[in-house]
């Protein structure tokens, strides 16, 4: 196994938001002050970029590079869009960006000079112009139930309820340039299964759906996370399955890799053949499962042959992983500098 240091490139480092567990029956503890929403590897360390540490009421879900000079960055806590200026002295300017209904974001995705947020709560898409810091277009992807014919995963027993749910926590294009949403359930529809106390959710239909159409792709996947394109194929995180997928153009699976826990959050460098996805520690309720993974770390793939190079531990400062990236030296030395008196 590489060490750390030897697993991301000299002029690169990667940054990690995370939070809270979202259900506070998941948390280790309900202390917001033990969690460091943003934490950076750069030279093999890990390091916690501390202008973010009061960001969230759980903390920081995703952000988005979308100027290097000056350095202009978007960032949600899953339910707001603040804008981050950072002149090159070093001063800085925080803007609220004023979008109405969020709910947890899961990821933002800049598609042809235009802020796409997965707004998760709602299953929706939602577009951001950024010259007029306004809403330019919403997709609710309830208006295409019914349209898309898609299999329930089974389920047996009495109490059981089907509820209507896309879960969409990711806008993207696909490899033809369609705009898609990634889905935990193609057929807009979750069920539950109330045993005892406890609602047992349905998985097992995730998938992609195409926003213009409203044609879904199911591809049989348990929650997942976090679809990249690289080098013609697609990559995936099967996160209930403890896998990463790779499916070519069609979407037809090529390979499988074994990951450590569940994975949401992924980067890559195309540059040095590098996939790096994040693995959360899995919550308390999976406490019992004899391959139980307690530990957050960043898994790294060689894109090649999907060989496992290393893992890279995030010890300390969140409970859950929220999304992984790759950026440059420059950028992360910039926010690491930062000091920010309020957020407001």
């Amino acid at each position: 196994m590489s060490t750390v240091k030897q697993l991301i490139p000299h002029d690169q480092a990667l940054l990690v938001t995370g939070s809270l567990n979202a259900m506070e029956d998941d948390r280790g503890h309900d202390d917001r002050s033990l969690i460091h929403p943003v934490q950076i590897v750069l030279d093999g360390d890990v390091i916690n970029c501390s202008c973010f540490d009061s960001l969230g009421e759980l903390g920081v879900s995703a952000l988005v590079v979308v100027q290097k000079d000056p350095l202009v960055t978007y960032i949600t806590t899953g339910a707001d869009l603040i804008e981050l200026s950072i002149e090159n002295d070093g001063s800085a300017q925080v803007r609220r960006i004023e979008i109405p209904a969020l709910k947890d974001v899961h990821e933002m995705s800049l598609l042809d000079g235009v802020l796409w947020l997965a707004n998760t709560g709602y299953d929706e898409a939602v577009a951001i112009d950024l010259d007029e810091k306004c809403v330019v277009k919403r997709i609710v992807l309830g208006k295409f139930r019914g349209k898309i014919r898609a299999s329930l995963p089974s389920f047996t027993g009495n109490d059981i309820q089907a509820v209507d749910r896309y879960h969409c926590n990711q806008v993207f294009q696909d490899i033809n340039g369609k705009l898609c949403a990634l889905v935990h359930h193609t057929s807009g529809k979750q069920l539950l299964k109330r045993i005892a106390r406890k609602v047992i959710k349905s998985q097992g239909d995730g998938g992609v759906v195409d926003l213009d159409t409203g044609q879904a792709v199911s591809l049989s996947l348990k929650g997942p996370h976090s679809v990249r394109c690289v080098n013609g194929d697609y990559w995936v995180c099967d996160s209930g399955s403890r896998m990463l997928n790779v499916y070519d153009a069609t979407w037809r699976l090529k390979n499988r890799l074994p990951t450590h826990g569940w994975g949401r959050g992924a980067d890559f460098s195309k540059h040095h053949g590098l996939y790096y996805v994040g693995i959360s520690a899995e919550r308390k309720r999976y406490r019992d499962r004899p391959d139980y993974n307690d530990r957050n770390l960043i898994e790294v793939f060689k894109t090649d042959d999907g060989e496992l190079l290393g893992e890279i531990p995030i010890v300390d400062g969140i409970e859950q992983i929220n999304n992984v990236y790759l950026l440059q030296r420059g950028v992360v030395e910039t926010l690491l500098g930062l000091k920010l008196s309020s957020w407001v």
